[in-house]
């Protein structure tokens, strides 16, 4: 599946809102946790790619949803950060399909597109980013001021882009059909932290 000379990256993009993400916690015996979080709801956009170098790209956007337009911008900040050819994996979202998004694909010669097929996000290894901060780093997490939100769900990216081997390990867990030899490179990466 991973060609050589060549980088397959896998986007997709998730939301984070100031409802906590519940998730099971510690508590003393017979004292359940209560999450008490503000009526005011808080609300952010992320686009994000994983690549098979095992690298983690993203974008944040506070007050809208992710645009065709901040898609080709996405794609435009990965075209700049890797050198060579690109396999661009993405999802069915109208975003992604948009004429804006195909003709600006089209003008670039070592950006090559594939789509997922419907409904399959157990293929996308990008999806594994999402669970894991959602559910691993920012869970039960009570927000109180707008600004809070977006430092921390920014805060755990970050962390995560230097979690090479965990980046890693989405694309080998993804339901992807892996030949052997890509599960080798991938491995090798791994171990080369």
């Amino acid at each position: 599946m991973i060609e050589e000379g060549c980088t397959l990256v896998f986007l997709d993009e998730s939301g984070f809102n100031t409802t906590p993400h519940i998730a099971k916690t510690w508590a003393l015996i017979g004292r359940t946790p209560v999450f008490k979080h503000p009526v005011k709801w808080y609300k952010i956009s992320v686009i994000s790619a994983v690549t098979t170098r095992g690298q983690l790209f993203f974008r944040l956007h506070r007050t809208k949803s992710v645009k065709d337009v901040d898609v080709i911008n996405f794609i435009r900040q990965i075209l700049y950060q890797i050198n060579g050819r690109i396999i661009l994996y993405m999802d069915g979202l109208p975003q992604h399909k948009s004429k804006k998004v195909i003709t600006f694909i089209k003008k670039h010669e070592r950006l090559e597109m594939r789509r997922f097929p419907a409904y399959s996000p157990d293929l996308n290894p990008d999806e594994g980013v999402w669970s894991y901060v959602k559910t691993r780093m920012i869970p039960n997490l009570v927000i109180k001021t707008a600004n809070e939100l977006p430092r921390k769900v920014k805060s755990s990216l970050h962390k995560l882009q230097r979690r090479k081997d965990l980046i890693i390990s989405f694309l080998l867990q993804s339901e992807l059909p892996w030949d052997e030899c890509s599960k080798e490179m991938l491995h090798n990466q791994y171990k080369a932290q």
